[in-house]
């Protein structure tokens, strides 16, 4: 593995990889934190995307972009003699053996045949997908000779409890390998680590991890993660990449003594069956009929309801499933409305005009908290807890799983009177994360050499 160095008055090329161009606005954001912060810090740089929709992440940053799984959009599942059958974007649909009666009655009649033809059958299917395999990657070697640093932007990239390990573990390992193969860094930043649920996951992930030349986590259960696979993890973890987007401004201070609020509710499809991983209809709807209950009690209370999303094709609909439950009596233009949402500038806009916000969604929290709302954190998994922990919001969080309307009820309350405090807090907190978030850039940047002032 040779390693390119380049002095600093040599231009860079740098490759910010994402699993991108899925509509969900917050890797979109890191995403999109991490090419200007190369360029705040790279006088003289390129900027090369890698994601799952080239086109999109090229007219929406204006980069040349490359494809980060190998073009198959016909193919549907794993085979199962590479991974088992998990769905994917660059996996292969399950196929009959043979649909001929009679044939099959042979091979069933004798012993262990059967067997071997299915494992001969997988073979021969596994030959051009090899193939497109191998291509792809020597696409990838080709272009990843002309980068100096693969930065890995945020998001959950580390897991295989979604669909395998040949999914996101292989895929990080396989970039990870290639990249320094043609002498490029390889910088992982910011990112969430876990569920690992599987051997060749966790090795994939751990070999990935040791061979790259910076890593930083974005909550403490992603740091446990990564010392269970044996590794070191020196510093702690760092504050979500999009934190870097705090401005602070003066703003008036909330009025606590004001009945009606706006109160925005960023809803996630839990368990829903076409989203979640071991959905469960019957926790769908128990999740559905508390926020339903939730949100008429608002209006009851005299508060005006914003849904928005952040994970703009799902989110979308779980708001109708409770918006088409909610009781006609308590619902009006000016009680009940749907954000629209296109863009992280809509909904930041949308976002400057609520007063609190119950989000179950991890970037629904933050981009609220970047805009000093209260939020009361509808928490999926730990890196939502160890989130609202860390802007000291500790106190204001559910367990998805345990979700109790009396106690959503009780808390919202208890928000309400502090609002004042609680922007306080957020305000501080807000602040050292920011810093937190733009020294871990420095570092990055600095594999390449000193950096731009900015």
């Amino acid at each position: 593995m040779e390693e390119r160095c380049r002095t600093d008055s040599e231009p860079v090329t740098v490759a910010v990889f994402g699993h991108v161009g899925q509509h969900n606005l917050g890797d979109e954001a890191a995403f999109d934190v991490v090419i200007k912060a190369v360029r705040a810090r790279r006088s003289a740089v390129e900027i090369i995307g890698i994601s799952v929709r080239p086109e999109d992440t090229r007219q929406r940053y204006g980069i040349p972009t490359f494809p980060i799984w190998r073009d198959v959009p016909s193919l549907t599942s794993v085979p199962d003699s590479i991974g088992g059958s998990q769905s994917g974007a660059h996996a292969v649909p399950r196929t009959s053996v043979n649909q001929a009666s009679p044939l099959k009655q042979a091979v069933k009649a004798i012993p262990g045949l059967a067997s071997l033809f299915r494992f001969g059958w997988r073979v021969l299917r596994l030959i051009p997908i090899s193939g497109r395999e191998a291509a792809f990657l020597w696409r990838s070697y080709r272009m990843l000779r002309q980068v100096d640093l693969l930065a890995v932007a945020g998001s959950q990239h580390l897991n295989d409890y979604i669909v395998g390990p040949w999914n996101f573990p292989y895929t990080v390992f396989k970039w990870t390998a290639i990249a320094k193969l043609a002498g490029a860094k390889v910088a992982f930043i910011n990112v969430g680590a876990g569920p690992l649920q599987t051997s060749l996951g966790r090795w994939f992930v751990r070999q990935a991890v040791a061979w790259s030349d910076f890593q930083s986590y974005r909550d403490e259960s992603s740091v446990r993660c990564i010392q269970e696979l044996g590794l070191n993890v020196s510093s702690p973890s760092v504050p979500d990449m999009v934190f870097s987007l705090f401005r602070e401004k003066s703003r008036p201070s909330a009025d606590p003594s004001r009945r009606s609020m706006v109160v925005g509710i960023n809803p996630i499809p839990f368990n829903s069956a076409d989203y979640w991983v071991g959905a469960s209809e019957e926790k769908y709807q128990r999740y559905i009929r508390t926020m339903v209950e939730f949100v008429q009690w608002l209006l009851r209370q005299g508060h005006k309801v914003v849904f928005f999303p952040t994970q703009l094709s799902l989110d979308t609909k779980v708001i109708k499933n409770v918006r088409d439950a909610l009781d006609p009596k308590l619902v009006n233009v000016e009680s009940v409305a749907e954000a629209s949402i296109k863009s992280i500038e809509d909904l930041s806009a949308t976002l400057a005009g609520m007063d609190l916000v119950v989000a179950s969604r991890f970037h629904g929290a933050i981009f609220s908290m970047l805009l000093e709302k209260p939020v009361l954190g509808i928490a999926y998994a730990e890196k939502t807890r160890d989130l609202m922990a860390y802007m000291g919001q500790g106190e204001y969080v559910m367990d998805i799983t345990k979700l109790d309307l009396q106690e959503m009820q009780r808390m919202f309350q208890v928000i309400e009177t502090r609002q004042t405090e609680i922007q306080a807090v957020l305000r501080t907190r807000l602040q050292e994360a920011k810093r937190r978030v733009e020294a871990q850039f420095d570092a990055v940047l600095g594999l390449l050499g000193p950096i731009t002032t900015h």
